[in-house]
């Protein structure tokens, strides 16, 4: 079974995921814009360079339906992420966590947007999660 972290954590490992296909997209981008025919004096050669733009372009399709089936699992989860947040009774926890798990901030930001320390963020993180895991048991 999942624990409470592991669960929150889903977001993030998602939204990297999604981020590594967007580059990989960018790149196939910049590939099909440099496939150009080949002219010879002899003949026009053409051919090979239109069927590896076609394979380009197929990937780059199958990879934006990807992307956004990504996108649309990240959605689903992040409403249940602030689903499971709002039940904390504990209002600096709720904000710890959506902040992190939710919005996707490192730690020192959390920290500064809240205006505590990073241990006291840490602090209120530990009280919220043990709170999601006595309610999960």
């Amino acid at each position: 079974m999942q624990n409470a972290v592991e669960f929150l954590s889903q977001a993030r490992h998602i939204d990297v995921q999604i981020n590594n296909k967007l580059e990989e997209l960018s790149y196939l981008k910049a590939l099909a814009e440099k496939v150009t025919t080949t002219y010879r004096s002899d003949m026009v050669d053409g051919s090979r360079d239109v069927h590896k733009r076609e394979e380009i372009i197929c990937k780059i399709i199958t990879l934006q339906n990807e992307i956004n089936l990504d996108i649309d699992q990240l959605v689903d989860l992040k409403i249940s992420i602030r689903q499971i947040i709002e039940s904390l009774p504990d209002m600096e926890g709720r904000t710890v966590l959506n902040l992190r798990y939710v919005r996707l901030l490192k730690w020192q930001e959390v920290a500064d947007t809240m205006g505590y320390s990073l241990r006291r963020v840490h602090n209120f993180h530990d009280r919220a999660i043990q709170y999601l895991e006595s309610e999960i048991e």
